[in-house]
């Protein structure tokens, strides 16, 4: 994207979708991620917290320390699998502590069994609540849980087998290697922005930014990789979406983030990748442990390229990036699209180590249910779907004045960023903060932390 002249104005966007029964329940008038879906079919900002649940305000996400009341949760891959599988053929709903993974709020471990033919995520869990069936929170830290559906999406995309919507090949956006979103601006955006600033910009502020909004109509959506009803397409948008609105200013940050926009004359792109610190893998290869914030945010003028970025973009990113703990502590959004990135480092590990191959784990039925009969790229196919929402395709324009910086933004996940974060060999300096335990007869283990 190229540098362009002040235009006195920077552009957040709205997101447009529509609603769909999840899991026997309708979700018109509920909220996801700090965004409300309304009846008319509009995502916007919350504008009232969801009601309290088991949790008083002062117990809120963030607040309350997620250890206290909690436990650490050993489940077998293929054992949940077989369960959700099991409950897919029969019809039935898929139980709660099979599709909430027992209450786990962050993927920590990774241990391979090959003996056993097993492979085994650990992570903290805890109780959680379900009174929005598309983002349990637990109910000790009030942290999203980690979803089942989301590792078989990411699964799926990663083997190369997801619905795409974008179009590419190869591993840029769009192809079988990238996963994530964009917003689009319409193609005739300076024009119209040029008129209705010359029309309008010296008129009531309430005027202009009505038609602004107008004039420029709606975003275009794009998503790469990931098919595009699936919860973690949702969740990257969500993602996206609070993004741009922590960008401006317009959502309260901890103290040393700042916002994006200074007295530079640029269109900033502003985007979350993943961010892992060295994994710590055991000699035998057969463990490993997930450090670091999960995401960072970076700033370029151009879509995923983080290079000529104006110094209030940066520093914004930088310091954004070094809160990404504390800001995931107030924002749903982010908390959750952390644990959609740590199902996309599962599933890399699973395919760049060959953990499958080595265990003789088969989830082909998972993959491409359909192949045997002559449809291999149907992943979506058969009986084993995961639960389908709309998805945005439009955004609904919303004008902010604020400084002279036009701000966008995106969700990018390579797969070459989960394979290149660097391995550490556990020794008696690095160790694993969990024990290596093994589910036995049953699919999963909680053990106290």
């Amino acid at each position: 994207m190229r540098h362009m002249k002040a235009y006195g104005a920077a552009l957040i966007v709205g997101l447009m979708m529509g609603t769909r029964a999840y899991a026997q329940q309708t979700l018109n008038g509920t909220a996801v991620a700090g965004v409300a879906v309304t009846t008319e079919g509009f995502l916007r900002a919350r504008q009232v917290a969801a009601p309290a649940t088991s949790a008083s305000a002062a117990d809120r996400r963030g607040t309350a320390p997620a250890a206290k009341g909690a436990s650490f949760v050993y489940i077998s891959l293929p054992g949940v699998l077989a369960q959700w599988k099991a409950a897919k053929e029969a019809g039935k709903e898929v139980p709660d502590d099979v599709r909430y993974m027992k209450g786990m709020t962050r993927i920590q471990n990774v241990f391979v069994y090959p003996a056993e033919h097993d492979v085994v995520l650990a992570g903290p869990a805890e109780a959680f609540t379900v009174d929005n069936p598309l983002e349990p929170l637990g109910r000790v830290s009030r942290r999203p849980v980690v979803q089942l559906e989301d590792l078989i999406v990411a699964m799926r995309a990663v083997q190369g087998r997801g619905t795409v919507r974008g179009g590419g090949g190869g591993g840029g956006p769009g192809g079988r290697d990238f996963f994530g979103c964009t917003l689009e601006q319409p193609a005739n955006f300076k024009e119209v922005w040029d008129a209705t600033m010359k029309k309008y910009g010296t008129g009531p502020r309430a005027t202009l930014l009505e038609e602004m909004k107008k004039g420029l109509g709606p975003q275009e959506v794009k998503l790469f990789g990931v098919p595009d009803d699936s919860r973690v397409a949702l969740m990257m948008v969500a993602a996206d979406y609070r993004l741009k609105r922590m960008s401006m200013g317009l959502e309260t940050l901890p103290a040393g983030v700042g916002n994006a926009f200074g007295t530079e004359n640029a269109m900033a792109r502003l985007w979350f990748e993943p961010a892992y610190e060295p994994l710590v893998i055991s000699a035998e290869g057969d463990a490993y442990e997930l450090r670091g914030p999960r995401l960072k945010v970076l700033a370029g003028a151009q879509v995923f390229n983080p290079v000529d970025a104006a110094p209030a973009q940066k520093r914004f990113a930088e310091h954004f990036s070094a809160k990404m703990a504390e800001v995931a502590a107030k924002v749903d959004a982010v908390a959750d699209l952390q644990n959609v990135t740590d199902c996309f480092m599962v599933a890399a590990l699973l395919r760049a180590d060959r953990l499958l191959e080595r265990t003789g784990v088969d989830v082909a039925w998972l993959i491409a249910p359909d192949a045997a009969r002559g449809n291999p790229g149907a992943a979506e196919a058969g009986p084993y779907k995961v639960a389908a929402l709309t998805v945005p395709r439009t955004a609904e324009t919303v004008v902010h004045i604020s400084g002279n910086v036009i701000a966008q933004g995106g969700v990018a996940f390579a797969y070459k960023t989960f394979t290149d974060v660097p391995r550490g060999q556990a020794d008696g300096k690095v160790t694993f903060s969990a024990r290596r335990d093994r589910p036995a007869d049953q699919w999963f283990l909680t053990l106290a932390k």
